[in-house]
């Protein structure tokens, strides 16, 4: 009979399995060519690294910067 450790980590690892699937899926948007934050132009070895990249590398770093910053938990 499981108890509810087991139960918790049956959870937490179809959780993140679902975190990996969302993770690498392919982006459905092409690679822009200029950022949609500061109007700048995304290097092309940029786009052809990241599928679907939307800004460039320093508005990128901001956007993650305040994301880990703001974190919740």
């Amino acid at each position: 009979m499981a108890d509810w450790i087991d139960e918790a980590q049956e959870w937490q690892a179809k959780l993140l399995d679902a975190q990996i699937a969302q993770a690498t899926a392919s982006s459905r948007l092409p690679s822009a060519f200029i950022c949609e934050d500061c109007g700048e132009n995304i290097p092309e070895a940029r786009r052809r690294l990241i599928i679907g990249v939307q800004r460039c590398i320093y508005c990128q770093e901001i956007i993650e910067k305040n994301a880990r910053h703001f974190r919740c938990g």
